[in-house]
């Protein structure tokens, strides 16, 4: 009887956690952070309107923000103390971006680690031979 309700407790709480991840700003994801960043959409198709990604890794733990940007449209970013952050643009923007850093922060504060081009991921179904009706 109590593993019957340990399982169905547990099954309960993964609901309500990707419940939470649906619906909230931040996505969390434990590992694999390129092949998440693969597989961003980077452009709205309705109105092209631009998507970037901001990803925080604070002791191991991934956060994953997206924000939908506009021509001349600003974002605010707060990022934890001792943590690492990505961002994660598109390379053929339309949209300009200027990075503005409040005050003037020590160079050892902030410091740039490395550039890394992701391509996309692509799906190559296999090709099969056969004949249709």
């Amino acid at each position: 009887m109590r593993r019957k309700n340990a399982i169905i407790l547990f099954i309960i709480l993964i609901s309500l956690f990707n419940i939470f991840q649906f619906y909230s700003n931040t996505v969390i994801k434990l590992c694999f952070r390129d092949l998440w960043l693969e597989n961003h959409k980077y452009v709205n198709p309705i109105d092209g309107s631009e998507n970037i990604y901001i990803i925080i890794d604070n002791k191991g733990l991934l956060k994953f923000h997206q924000y939908n940007i506009n021509n001349n449209d600003s974002i605010n970013i707060t990022i934890p103390k001792n943590s690492k952050f990505i961002i994660s643009l598109y390379e053929n923007s339309t949209i300009t971006a200027k990075w503005d850093i409040i005050n003037e922060l020590n160079p050892n504060v902030i410091k740039f680690i490395e550039y890394k081009k992701i391509n996309p991921f692509e799906i190559n179904p296999k090709k099969r031979d056969g004949q249709s009706n």
